[in-house]
């Protein structure tokens, strides 16, 4: 995990979520890598960052926040680009959602 194109996962907005944020931050700089956030048709989505060591990031694309409530759910993916993660690093993803269920 962590190699160059590699599609990661992360989470399932559920129906009729609205997507708030993602927050990230990593104790480790991925040198020459960048990270996007989205989806599998559209990789960046909630956007892309090559992280710095001890940053915090906060993805709050506008795009995606007025789109409005999701009519199915939807998965949260990783997708690495340019070069590949460190071998090790500890890393912290938040995401957060409203729902009017």
């Amino acid at each position: 995990m962590g190699a160059v194109n590699d599609n990661i996962v992360v989470y399932e907005w559920p129906a009729n979520a609205l997507f708030d944020s993602i927050t990230f931050q990593t104790d480790t700089a991925f040198t020459g890598a960048t990270i996007q956030f989205g989806t599998a048709a559209n990789p960046t989505k909630y956007g892309s960052i090559a992280a710095a060591a001890n940053t915090l990031y906060t993805l709050r694309p506008v795009a995606a926040r007025v789109a409005g409530q999701y009519a199915a759910p939807e998965q949260l993916i990783i997708t690495i680009t340019g070069a590949a993660l460190p071998s090790a690093f500890n890393a912290e993803i938040a995401m957060t959602y409203q729902t009017a269920n």
